[in-house]
């Protein structure tokens, strides 16, 4: 017995058109999926060198900041300034320092965004062996 393919009603040239258009919706997600890649790598460097010069201009201003605190505080000692100098000294220093952490914050937040950006990560499962404890990362929730 033979069997030929001869008359099967057009369903080979439909699985044929079948596999090209899967084909093209699978390169069209794979462009997309690149695309969508390389823009998280951009915006992760951009944010990246953004963080990194704002670092710079805050730590010359808290350090400024400190100078002008430590100004005050021997103007105050010396009977020549205020109390409520002194303190407003102190407060925008403490905010220059603030300001300076959640800067290196942020910049920390970003080293981490291009690491995961360019295909670094982690999985919620902990290695084989490995304390769970100590491996699996927090969540976001609140603890009840």
């Amino acid at each position: 017995s033979i069997s030929l393919p001869l008359f099967d009603g057009g369903r080979r040239a439909s699985a044929v058109q079948t596999a090209h258009a899967r084909h093209a919706l699978a390169l069209a997600n794979y462009r997309s999926r690149i695309r969508t890649a390389i823009q998280e790598v951009e915006q992760a460097m951009v944010r990246l060198a953004s963080t990194g010069q704002r670092e710079v201009e805050a730590t010359q201003a808290a350090r400024s900041y400190r100078e002008s605190m430590a100004a005050a505080q021997t103007r105050w000692q010396s009977g020549l300034g205020s109390l409520l100098e002194l303190e407003d000294a102190r407060r925008l220093t403490l905010q220059a320092d603030t300001s300076l952490a959640a800067l290196r914050r942020d910049r920390v937040v970003a080293w981490i965004a291009l690491y995961r950006a360019l295909g670094g990560g982690w999985s919620n499962q902990p290695d084989s062996g490995a304390d769970p404890e100590k491996t699996a990362l927090p969540t976001n929730r609140t603890p009840s």
